[in-house]
């Protein structure tokens, strides 16, 4: 009878185990975001990058933000090669209890201020860009067109995407305009990166 009792307890112990085990929740993924409004010293963060004389890229107090006082601004006259950009690391910082970025997306504003030799507005082309900062390749791209009359800020954000590291290089260029004294520019602002953590 003892025996039969002490096999019954050993069973309801290691019940108590194995349903204990079972009730351990499963580690959640954490979202997180990163942004960049070009206020408060943006000049130190973002990175101008020029192919030519007669390109350029600044920040600056403008009369047209998309909010606050500041925006890039980034510009390229020239049919065929040249090109402007403005860039900037990201440092994707986990929050507490996770390790990893494993899905990432990349948005910002974009102002169209591309012009004609000649005076006015013309459409301009350009480039949303994630870099991996370690071996310089694209991690994914986001091209963008905006016609001659679209000249309010939009908002464009990339696919989502695998960061592949702890900090990505993200990058807005213009394109060329294809016809020979147009200027193709842009004005940006208000840049965020979000990510899923694990």
């Amino acid at each position: 009878m003892r025996k039969s009792i002490r096999f019954v307890l050993l069973a309801v112990a290691a019940l108590l185990i194995v349903s204990t085990a079972k009730v351990q929740p499963a580690q959640a993924a954490v979202k997180a975001g990163f942004s960049d409004d070009f206020e408060n010293n943006a000049q130190a963060r973002w990175t101008c990058e020029v192919s030519a004389s007669n390109t350029g890229c600044l920040v600056f107090n403008s009369a047209f933000p998309h909010s606050g006082q500041y925006v890039g601004q980034i510009w390229a006259r020239g049919a065929t090669s040249n090109w402007a950009g403005i860039g900037r690391t990201v440092t994707l910082i986990p929050p507490a209890g996770t390790t990893t970025a494993t899905s990432c997306q990349a948005k910002i504003w974009v102002r169209n201020i591309s012009n004609h030799s000649t005076g006015g507005f013309t459409t301009g082309k350009g480039q949303l860009e994630i870099i991996n900062p370690s071996t310089w390749t694209y991690i994914t791209t986001l091209p963008f067109t905006f016609t001659a009359t679209n000249t309010s800020w939009n908002f464009i954000y990339t696919s989502f995407f695998t960061p592949g590291g702890g900090s990505i290089y993200l990058r807005v260029v213009t394109s060329p305009t294809g016809v020979a004294g147009d200027e193709s520019a842009f004005s940006v602002d208000d840049m965020i990166v979000s990510c899923t953590f694990s």
